[in-house]
């Protein structure tokens, strides 16, 4: 799954299917002005978003 991490106070998780509406996977509003990176820094994460990510992955169907 590809990822787009936000900073709003802590590091968000934002799928490919939240981009367009600019909300992070817990539901957070992006602010238009937020920092963002392809792989999550080492600072405080949303646990929220953590879970959420690591569910949807266990989901994937893996390839043979």
């Amino acid at each position: 799954m590809d990822v787009l991490w936000v900073k709003i106070e802590s590091w968000h998780a934002i799928g490919p299917d939240t981009i367009v509406e600019y909300r992070t996977l817990c539901g957070i509003a992006t602010p238009p002005d937020s920092e963002t990176s392809d792989l999550l820094p080492a600072d405080k994460s949303c646990e929220n978003c953590l879970r959420i990510l690591a569910r949807a992955n266990d989901e994937e169907p893996v390839p043979a």
